[in-house]
């Protein structure tokens, strides 16, 4: 992962990969949905109020 601080990079990662292997990813219903619980899960970790995540059903 890149984001400007390379420690709070590493934190987000970990976050994101615990949640992944709980399986909390798999109730999105969509890539908006998917997005959103990406983004939150972000935000809690860097407080970046910049950082989104964008769904696209293709």
């Amino acid at each position: 992962m890149h984001y400007v601080f390379p420690e709070v990079a590493t934190r987000i990662a970990v976050v994101l990969r615990a949640r992944r292997q709980s399986g909390i990813y798999d109730e999105a219903t969509d890539a908006d949905e998917f997005a959103r619980l990406l983004t939150a899960d972000m935000l809690d970790v860097s407080h970046d109020k910049h950082l989104r995540i964008v769904g696209n059903d293709l």
